[in-house]
């Protein structure tokens, strides 16, 4: 849309854009009148538009005037002779109606003359004239009976008007959102039926937790918690059960929930029966995903040291003796756990869950910046290796699902006969071919190529320079 002001020229005033084009009001029922440095638009009967300092045209039928105030917009139909109440901002989605906010913060709709189609809502404006627009397209509301909720911009409430307030705190999920308010608390279905309303206090905390589908309700001034679930036939919150401690969190494994609860600050975890898994003797618990498919709990005692807890046997599989254990490096393998860790001096070994250490700890590793490589047995079976360093400085090979663990000296010329045979593969012989017929190579070699362009350089830009070359010679 182009924009036009006002302008002094030889011969008088005129509307001109910013390229010094004159707005032509050809074929229209308006004609423009000046005012000191404003505008208006009068028709033949005398009717007159509010006094303007610009105007926004898209063509003669759909133009935004901004009023001499400065704070108020009208839409006009300058063919026609159409204008519309004079609003704040507009809200649009997509091609449906466009939603406006008006002077006194109702809501309305236009008709095709660009008359008001009421919708009975409001919104609170401030004294500096601020409008609470929510996030995601939505707008706050009040309904003319006080009650407060949310639509979109193309008028579907989201929330029902159920609140006091206005300022209302939305969290989305995938089936169901969160909406409260300092002295409320709903969720609300995809279909914006709700299934759960109460009143919020300081000493009543909510959590949905969206993957297990469950209501934590923790009372602090009571010490106890309600755990609700959706029942499919009311689709309605039901109360499952009741804890006494205070859940903060639930970590769902398979068909089986365990609830993480804190007392004086310290956690520990129940399960379902209210039975004690783990004390509350830590000062943080939360769930990690080993290099496979397993799980164990992270815990963390109140001197900062690290160890693990696995939920299925209920027992302490890494003693809370570490700096840091890399779960993404540790794993279960057979009935053991290994773990990756840290000792007090930053050396870095492996432990297993039956208190043997496997790897003795003096290796030097980043759990922020790792390099892997690969090597590839006499069978042709490739085994990634990740890059670290002994005590001396030099690189040593690590995989936690292997052996050995630290790669043995014949491993170690597996992985520089893999690396040299990437030696061919470098950024300069992958230069588009002289021929029609394009270079292919294979997704292992594109990916093969990039690592150890990597390796060389220590840098992934390199590598993704080099599979880039790759990918685009065989688009040729």
């Amino acid at each position: 849309m182009a924009k036009y002001t006002v302008k002094k020229g030889l011969f008088g005033k005129k509307l001109v854009d910013k390229n010094g084009s004159t707005l032509e009001l050809k074929h229209c029922s308006y004609r423009v009148m000046f005012e000191g440095e404003s505008f208006y638009f009068i028709d033949s009967e005398g009717n007159r538009t509010p006094n303007f300092i610009s105007i926004a045209v898209d063509d003669v039928t759909h133009a935004e005037a901004l009023t001499e105030s400065g704070t108020t917009l009208c839409d006009i139909n300058l063919r026609l002779g159409y204008q519309s109440p004079e609003y704040l901002t507009k809200r649009q989605d997509g091609q449906k109606d466009a939603l406006y906010i008006g002077v006194d913060g109702e809501v309305f709709k236009l008709s095709e003359t660009l008359k008001k189609i009421e919708t009975g809502l409001y919104t609170k404006v401030n004294e500096s004239g601020y409008l609470p627009f929510a996030n995601y397209g939505r707008i706050s509301v009040r309904s003319v009976d006080g009650k407060c909720g949310i639509i979109n911009y193309a008028g579907d409430i989201i929330c029902p008007l159920v609140f006091d307030e206005l300022f209302i705190r939305m969290v989305p999920h995938s089936n169901i959102s969160e909406f409260a308010t300092n002295n409320q608390y709903a969720l609300v279905d995809a279909y914006g039926n709700i299934v759960y309303i109460k009143q919020n206090t300081q000493d009543i905390i909510h959590v949905y937790d969206d993957k297990s589908k469950q209501l934590l309700v923790r009372d602090k001034s009571r010490g106890k918690s309600a755990i609700f679930k959706l029942n499919p036939n009311s689709n309605i919150m039901e109360k499952h059960t009741v804890l006494n401690c205070e859940v903060v969190k639930v970590i769902s494994l398979g068909d089986k929930n365990y609830y993480i609860t804190v007392k004086d600050n310290m956690y520990g975890i129940v399960d379902e029966l209210g039975r004690e898994i783990l004390p509350n003797e830590y000062t943080s618990c939360q769930l990690e995903q080993l290099n496979g498919k397993e799980y164990v709990l992270k815990i963390v005692g109140q001197n900062g040291k690290v160890g693990a807890f696995d939920l299925t046997s209920e027992r302490i599989v890494a003693e809370v003796v570490y700096n840091n254990i890399d779960f993404s490096e540790s794993a279960k393998v057979g009935d053991v756990y290994r773990f990756f860790a840290s000792d007090g001096n930053g050396y870095w070994g492996v432990v297993n869950s039956n208190g043997l250490v496997e790897v003795p700890f003096e290796f030097y590793h980043s759990t922020h910046s790792k390099v892997t490589t690969y090597r590839k047995t006499p069978s042709g079976k490739s085994i990634s290796e990740l890059k670290i360093r002994d005590s001396s400085g030099e690189i040593a090979y690590f995989n936690i699902h292997e052996p050995n663990i630290i790669a043995t000296a014949e491993e170690i010329l597996q992985i520089q006969e893999y690396e040299a045979g990437l030696r061919r593969l470098t950024p300069k012989e992958t230069k588009r071919p002289e021929t029609k017929e394009a270079q292919k190579y294979s997704e292992d070699e594109k990916i093969a190529a990039a690592t150890f362009a990597s390796l060389l350089s220590e840098s992934p830009i390199a590598g993704m320079y080099v599979y880039g070359m790759m990918d685009e010679a065989e688009k040729d």
